[in-house]
């Protein structure tokens, strides 16, 4: 027998119900839950708004002096105090609520601020000691935050914050002239605002958005929420939302709206990018912690008061989070969202919702429990993922234990010549590392024979000869290094497979013939530089899968594909605008060495590049979900256990560190009246590898 303890770290949950579980109410003047009474709120547009974002800044800034450029006034107060849990406990001590239950409707004394009752939670012996006990929930706040900026900037009625009542509010705090309303004769007119897109603009805009194609299973289509006609989107779910802030809205923008609007809502669109990432570093959400004051200040100098909600900011506490708590990925709605979407479709009787929520999951339980013990059968929990690559295999030559599913027909018109066998055949000679040893050594003998602009010649020549030979003199020797594999690959292929699309690296490729007749991208190719002689990055699209076929059957999954010229040393082939790196697919290079090892390929996006013009795609990298770009040791480490203890080390006085800046109780807390017992465990063995997936719908 033992004690086992649990403890709530934190709560995960939107606004409404960050305000029933904390106790302080998110509306009104003091709607901030984190500033509390010290939040900058007024009375504009005929509703609350939250400035004084300024307030941030160092305490010289020149922006505090500033005062029609803000509100009118300059700024000189410090930034809001951070209320500990004790001071919380204590003034909620100090106040007396209503008892709980359906009683005579009364005003709240104004002593009471904005708490509505004492959370239970304060009842945790260590509740008050915790530095964060709510999350502010980033999906929800990052889909407030675009509905309201994209709304603005394409003037959408209903969705704009530049309203005429915004207009006439700038006329009554006596800033900004140019938005005033503009009166001729007996009638009132709201023309056009600098950051709002013109007509012409916002139908360039909407088409744009109209042709994005992404992955398979990267995110919904996009394309069909465009009213290009009606100048609106419909039916933008919360992670259109999150795709378009980080991918589309920093491409369409910049070249259709004023440079001082488009730099703010690129810092913003590179905010959420970072804020969302798998994983954080402290400089960066230091650096974060900078940047959001720094576009929230523009903001103000940009649109009115009434564009600022409490959702845009409640923005400027996220990076405080962060550095508390960690990647957002664990601290946000999206799981809980999807979970509840899986309740609410195993509900067949309408009458009886919670009772259908409760048979499906009860079933749900039973599988799951059935399930870890049904090793050898195919279950919803150990069922392959969408884009299976096929697993592990067990060749010790690396390119023969490559994890990549081919498919598909490759279509009419697709060939591969003798020629194309042996420039394919030589990539995967170069790119096998076991075999380095004979390459250098063959290069060398290369440069004792022949002049100098003739070595890299012969040596791809002669080379596959030479190493056939070379293997075949360590198999009459019995050499020990000797091996079938190795024999097999020195012999070369016997033939070649031609496929029209490949699952590899966790990701669907297909080839750009077949990808263009669909709703979806899965040519794009991409390959890091970083050679010994080149350091540029190879952007392509995939023509053709090849399967080359050894003896024995051996095989090597290889990319036939299309790369666009990326020398930064020729005009017309690069362009960076904004951080935005964009390629001309017009110009073309390597042409006569179109392959690569199919696992050498993360997968890229082409976005039209709107500004640049025809024949110019801006790139976009991707980050595929349960795919994760873990960094290795560096082989050059002698003691590479030595490396590994001292990485442990140091993420365990990191671990410690953070412990005590958070203030979570590292002592165990004695119950009272219930004595401890000690328990002596020699070892224990814990096997996650059957345990179900519990992200499954029911």
């Amino acid at each position: 027998m033992f004690t086992l303890r649990a403890a709530v770290m934190w709560t995960v949950n939107d606004f409404p119900a960050y305000a029933m579980v904390s106790g302080w109410s998110t509306k009104g003047y003091m709607a901030c839950p984190v500033c509390k009474e010290d939040v900058t709120s007024g009375w504009h547009a005929e509703k609350v708004c939250y400035l004084g974002h300024r307030r941030w800044l160092p305490w010289d800034h020149e922006w505090r002096e500033k005062d029609k450029e803000f509100d009118g006034n300059t700024e000189r107060r410090l930034r809001p105090r951070e209320w500990s849990g004790d001071e919380i406990l204590e003034q909620l001590n100090r106040l007396d609520f209503a008892p709980f239950g359906k009683t005579v409707s009364r005003t709240r004394p104004s002593t009471h601020l904005n708490w509505t009752h004492k959370p239970m939670f304060f009842e945790l012996p260590y509740w008050s000691k915790l530095k964060l006990r709510h999350n502010l929930d980033v999906m929800h706040v990052e889909k407030n935050v675009f509905d309201t900026l994209v709304g603005t900037i394409l003037d959408i009625e209903g969705k704009t914050k530049d309203t005429i009542k915004a207009r006439l509010d700038l006329e009554r705090m006596g800033i900004r002239r140019g938005l005033w309303m503009n009166r001729d004769s007996d009638k009132a007119r709201r023309d056009l605002a600098f950051f709002s897109m013109k007509p012409n603009d916002k139908k360039e805009f909407l088409k744009f958005v109209s042709s994005v194609k992404f992955p398979d299973g990267y995110a919904s289509n996009i394309a069909r929420c465009v009213n290009v006609d009606g100048g609106k989107f419909t039916g933008l779910k919360s992670h259109d939302c999150h795709v378009f802030m980080q991918r589309l809205l920093p491409v369409g923008i910049r070249h259709l709206l004023p440079e001082d609007v488009v730099k703010p809502i690129m810092l913003l669109s590179r905010f959420f990018s970072q804020l969302t990432a798998k994983t954080l570093r402290r400089t960066d959400m230091f650096q974060l912690r900078h940047d959001i004051v720094q576009v929230l200040c523009k903001f103000e100098m940009i649109f009115p008061p009434a564009f600022f909600t409490s959702m845009m900011h409640v923005m400027v506490h996220l990076p405080e989070e962060a550095l508390l708590a960690g990647p957002v990925n664990y601290r946000w709605m999206y799981p809980i969202e999807r979970l509840l979407g899986e309740l609410k479709k195993s509900v067949r009787n309408r009458a009886k919702p919670e009772g259908s929520i409760i048979e499906a999951w009860v079933q749900y339980e039973s599988l799951t429990f059935c399930g870890m013990y049904l090793k050898d059968v195919e279950t919803v929990f150990n069922r392959p993922q969408r884009n299976n690559d096929g697993g592990m295999r067990n060749e010790k030559l690396s390119v023969f234990a490559q994890s990549a599913r081919p498919f598909g027909d490759p279509g009419r018109g697709e060939s591969f010549s003798r020629n194309d066998m042996e420039v394919a055949h030589w990539f995967v000679l170069n790119n096998c590392d076991e075999i380095m040893a004979y390459l250098d050594e063959h290069e060398q003998m290369m440069k004792r024979e022949h002049p100098s602009h003739l070595v890299a010649r012969k040596h791809r020549e002669l080379f596959p000869q030479w190493f056939l030979d070379s293997v075949n003199k360590l198999k009459s020797s019995n050499s020990p290094t000797y091996s079938d594999e190795l024999y097999n690959l020195a012999f070369g292929p016997i033939r070649a497979e031609l496929f029209s699309g490949c699952n590899v690296n966790g990701a669907k490729f297909l080839g750009a013939a077949r990808d263009d007749k669909l709703c979806t991208q899965n040519s794009g190719v991409h390959v890091p530089g970083g050679g010994e002689s080149t350091d540029i990055d190879f952007y392509g699209k995939l023509t053709t899968v090849v399967q080359l076929l050894y003896k024995d059957r051996y095989q090597v999954i290889m990319f036939k594909c299309r790369w666009f010229d990326t020398n930064p040393n020729r005009a017309g082939s690069v362009k960076i605008d904004h951080g935005v790196l964009s390629v001309n697919i017009n110009r073309t290079w390597y042409d006569d060495d179109p392959y690569i090892l199919a696992n050498m390929a993360p997968q890229i996006v082409y976005l039209d590049d709107p500004k640049a013009g025809n024949g110019w795609k801006v790139v976009q990298k991707m980050d595929h979900r349960n795919v994760y770009d873990i960094p290795e040791l560096d082989p050059s480490d002698n003691d590479v256990d030595n490396v590994a203890d001292q990485r442990l080390e140091s993420s365990m006085e990191n671990d410690a560190e953070t412990l005590r800046d958070t203030n979570v109780i590292q002592e165990p807390f004695q119950i009272e009246g219930v004595s401890s017992v000690e328990i002596p465990i020699q070892s224990i063995t814990i096997d996650l590898g059957d345990l179900p997936r519990y992200d499954v719908a029911v």
